[in-house]
């Protein structure tokens, strides 16, 4: 697929805040955190299709991440 997709989401309360702490945190328009988000969200997919991944930080420890 080429170019651009419009698309428009009715996201609850809780989803909006989510996205404008994505939006702020990585200094980026709604717009680009929320196609980041989905992007990576393809990415722990194909990674975990059950949605359940366990990452090991660098000293060591450990945590559980669930795709949800």
């Amino acid at each position: 697929m080429s170019g651009l997709v419009k698309a428009t989401y009715n996201h609850p309360p809780a989803a909006v805040a989510a996205l404008d702490e994505l939006a702020s945190a990585w200094r980026v328009s709604r717009t680009d955190a929320l196609n980041h988000a989905v992007r990576i969200a393809a990415v722990v997919l194909r990674l975990a299709p059950d949605g359940h991944l366990v990452v090991t930080r660098p000293d060591g420890s450990t945590v559980e991440v669930f795709l949800v």
